[in-house]
């Protein structure tokens, strides 16, 4: 496992979230049928399946940092994920702020927001693992933090939730 820099004790993450979302196009387009609805409860579209289902991952990480600008990690422009999938970064969407001054009026915190898209070479199954990644303050292992998709999808694989009490 690569060493941690010990400048964070120096200058500290304030703040650093990072968040993995993964997007599927299921392959259907709404498509507008023409002239006038034959009743109200006719169609008013057609469904059509145009290609296969396709899926992205998009990484986002936000920082603040008393004193010093946060670093970004270096991502790999291409990787074959723990279940075997195939990810390329396709791209790379970064923003920088300016510094705040803090409370005591000479110290500044600095932040910085990324967000990298990975284009997968299939969607995940239901059998397979999300990443979810680690935080430079974290000592585990990226590879170890992960959700098991079929642990929150049910049989359809439709997103559990729980109704509002």
């Amino acid at each position: 496992m690569p060493r941690r820099s010990t400048e964070i004790y120096t200058y500290p993450n304030t703040s650093y979230s990072l968040t993995n979302k993964y997007v599927t196009d299921h392959g259907y387009a709404q498509l507008p049928l023409a002239g006038p609805q034959a009743s109200p409860t006719a169609d008013t579209c057609a469904i059509v399946r145009l290609h296969a289902g396709v899926c992205k991952r998009v990484l986002a990480i936000e920082a603040v940092r008393a004193g010093k600008h946060p670093t970004l990690p270096t991502l790999a422009a291409e990787l074959v994920d723990p279940s075997g999938i195939r990810e390329v970064l396709i791209s790379t969407e970064i923003d920088t702020s300016a510094p705040q001054i803090e409370a005591d009026q000479a110290s500044r915190s600095f932040a910085i927001r990324a967000i990298y898209t990975y284009a997968l070479s299939r969607p995940p199954t239901p059998q397979e693992k999300l990443r979810a990644g680690s935080i430079p303050m974290d000592a585990t292992a990226p590879e170890s933090n992960s959700v098991l998709l079929s642990a929150v999808t049910d049989a359809d694989a439709h997103l559990q939730w729980e109704p509002p009490v």
